[in-house]
This record gives C-alpha cells, structure tokens and sequence, in this order.
C-alpha cells in the first residue's frame, strides 16, 4: 500500500507530519514518500523474478529527477516519449539498454539521439513510422530495435479517457493488420523486430484484462510465428565444438527436447561429409556452408549460424547468402560478435573471450530456443 496516513487526525508522510513540512518550505509543495515508491517497485519486480524482465518506470508519470534518481538505484527501466525525456532518464542514471521509447511524436532527431544512445528499443505504432526509423537507421549504417504496438481490444474496466487497448482506441496496430506490418518491418533493412508491445490503459483495479491482453498477445505472436514458419525448414552451421552444438540442436528440434510433439524440419549443414569435404575441395572452405544454403535454403527458411569468435568466415558467408535469398538469419556469437553479429537479423552475444564459457552459454542458449518452441507447439 501507500505511507500517507493519519495519525491523531493528522496527515503523516512515513513518520513525518506534513503540517511541518509544509511550515518549513512553505507551499505548495509536492511530497512524495520514498518507502511508497521503493516498495511498489520492489513489488513488481520481484514478481517477476523468475523469468527475464525489466520494470520500466513511464517518465510520462514524473520526471523529476530525484524520483528518477530513486527508480533508476532500485534497478528500474524507463519508458520515454521524447528527447527531453531521455536527456533526463541518462541523467538520473538509468542504463540505455533499459530505456524504451514509446509515443508517437519522435522526430528524426529524437530518433538519431536515442540510437546514438543505444536504447533498448523503440515501440512503432504505424508503417510510416517503421519508415522513419528504418530511413534514421539507413542514415547511421545501423539497424533500429522495434517493438511493434499492438491493439488487442480488450477493455481494462478504466475510465474511458485512459482505455488505450480498445478496438476504438487511436493507440496501436490493431490485430488483423499486425501480420502485414510485420511483415513491413522484416522486409525493411535497417529495422530488426525484437518484441511485441501492447499497452490496454491505466489505473487497472483488476488483473483480469491484463491477462485477456497477454493471451490475445500471445496467440498473435503465435500467428506470426506459424505464417512465417509454412513449409519452413531451420539450418544450423558451426565449427569445431559449434559443430557439434549445432547437431545437438537439429537433434533436439527433429527428435524432441522435453514433450511429445511432431518433428520439427532441422538440419545441421556440418554432417554430410561428402558435401563439406568436395565443396572445401572444389571452391574453399569459406563455402561450405553457404553453398549448400544455396541449393537447400528458400525464403522464410531460418539460418542460424554460429561461432564463438564471431568471424568463422564460413558461417559470414552462410549468413549473408540467406540474407541474399530472402531467409531469417540468426546468430549465436562470443568475444564482441564481430562481422557475423552484424550480419544476422536476431544477434545473440556472450561478451567473453573464453571459447568453453561461451560455448556453455550457447548451449544453454540452444535449450532455451528448444524449451520454447515445444511449449508453443
């Protein structure tokens, strides 16, 4: 709850009267009480402590500094609509890789400022502004994080004027468009999808809609995963001991990891020997994996290539050959991902220059992608 109370009819923040603030610094004055704030955003966030997340405060609320300040040492995000509002988030101290921004109003060069930054991401309610961005982000040689901001029609029991996530709400993509829009975003160079927002309305006194919401997010991304994956086979490629993880994962998705479900279409690219040894003999060795993309891969076939370096020139090659026909390219990379992070579309980096801790890391990586897939078949 909060810590504003009576106490022998008068008003108390914490154990202070407010009378006598207000007869030491006069008023008005705002008061606000650092337990309330610490222990309400302790309480969210602890409730999600078992799965990767982040509490990201919305500066929209307040963007006073001191309460900033507060937010940010207790670990919190923040969720910006303007340039003015990241200015103020990166000097309270909150990290750049928890700063979203959200709204509709960012110009060009609150859009230059934030990647400059390298905020987690921006969430993208429309196709022109998926153009926009992707335009900022041909400008910088840089591809822009997205969130696409869906409309899941669904009533939060709020008043009206802050009901965001109804299908008469201006807010949002609306649900039968997303798979266009997204679509949209994946044939834009300089744009890389990396969530799903939605956001229903304020001041919910029911969890009810929060989890109507999730479910209709939920089975859009399920939509989107099962449009893009018709008659789609996924390819994995390494060397050395990022061979072996990428049998391991074929193995995985073909067999099963952890449910009884039906074969996934996984192939390693680093078990035909015939193959790799007469494509290192005709051509070099920098084509062995690429050139059975070549004849094997179609468009919305996923390549996932990787190395713990971040450089293995067969797997660069790999990937920017399924870039070329059209594929989804993702990659699991070490050290500082190098040329081939830069080549995927989905990029996931274990900053460390020891090949067995990365190598542990993205085999752990590998269960994850198997666990989920499973529990979404």
């Amino acid at each position: 709850m909060h810590d504003f109370g009576y106490k022998h009819g008068e008003l108390y923040c914490e154990n202070v009267p407010l009378a006598r603030i207000a007869k030491e610094v006069g008023t008005p004055c705002y008061i606000y009480s650092y337990a309330t704030l610490t222990s309400h955003y302790r309480a969210f966030d602890s409730a999600f402590q078992d799965i990767p997340h982040i509490v990201a405060f919305a500066m929209k609320a307040n963007s006073n500094l001191a309460i900033l300040r507060t937010m940010a040492r207790e670990g919190s995000g923040a969720d910006i609509v303007s340039g003015g509002e990241l200015f103020r988030a990166l000097k309270a101290g909150v990290p750049p890789n928890k700063i979203v921004f959200a709204g509709v109003g960012k110009n060009r060069e609150e859009i230059r400022q934030a990647m400059d930054a390298d905020v987690l991401m921006f969430n993208v309610e429309s196709s022109a502004e998926l153009r926009a961005l992707d335009d900022v982000g041909a400008e910088a040689k840089r591809k822009v994080r997205v969130a696409l901001r869906i409309n899941p029609d669904i009533d939060p029991k709020t008043h009206p004027y802050i009901s965001t996530g109804l299908k008469q709400s201006k807010f949002g993509i609306s649900a039968d468009r997303a798979l266009d829009e997204f679509k949209l975003a994946s044939s834009l160079q300089h744009i890389d999808v990396v969530g799903v927002h939605a956001h229903i309305g304020s001041q919910l006194t029911d969890v009810t809609p929060f989890v109507d919401s999730l479910k209709k997010v939920l089975g859009l991304i399920e939509t989107l995963r099962l449009a893009l994956k018709e008659d789609r086979q996924i390819f994995v490629f390494g060397n050395g001991g990022s061979a072996a993880d990428a049998q391991h994962m074929a193995a995985e998705l073909v067999g099963r990891f952890e449910r009884e479900r039906e074969a996934l279409a996984a192939i390693a690219l680093t078990t035909d020997t015939s193959i790799v040894t007469s494509v290192a003999n005709d051509f070099t060795f920098d084509w062995v994996f690429a050139r059975q993309i070549e004849a094997l891969g179609r468009r919305e076939d996923v390549a996932l290539g990787i190395s713990t370096s971040g450089s293995s020139a067969n797997v660069l090659t790999a990937l920017e050959s399924a870039n070329v026909r059209g594929m989804k390219t993702i990659a699991l990379t070490g050290r500082d991902g190098g040329t081939i992070g830069k080549a995927a579309a989905i990029h996931i980096n274990v900053p460390h220059a020891s090949t067995a801790r990365v190598q542990e890391v993205h085999r752990t990586v590998i269960h994850a992608i198997c666990a989920l897939v499973e529990r979404t078949r």
